[in-house]
């Protein structure tokens, strides 16, 4: 189960920074699929908290909790989640100032 978890994370990770910083158009497109990413990002921390406390409390990466609140990987989801975000709003930010530009 931990494997399959990180794989998925990876996985995550990989297409959040492909959909956000791909070269080209679909801006639009490139926001709205990199939103998701971002809730995905958030919702695996508490996944993993609550998950450890329940069903996955058999598996290695759960045998401590110090191990996994303060292992790398929370961690780095945390991290990639906020980084995606800022990124996100930076853009949104970056296209309304453009529009009101354009506008005056």
């Amino acid at each position: 189960m931990f494997w399959l978890m990180l794989g998925l994370n990876l996985l995550v990770a990989m297409l959040g920074a492909g959909i956000l910083f791909w070269p080209g158009g679909l801006r639009a497109l490139r926001f709205v699929l990199a939103l998701p990413l971002v809730y995905l990002q958030w919702v695996m921390v508490p996944y993993w908290l609550l998950g450890c406390a329940t069903f996955l409390s058999g598996d290695q990466a759960c045998a401590t909790w110090p191990t996994l609140l303060l292992g790398p990987l929370p961690v780095y989801q945390l991290l990639y989640g906020s980084l995606l975000l800022a990124g996100c709003m930076t853009y949104r930010l970056k296209r309304r100032q453009a529009g009101l530009a354009n506008a005056a």
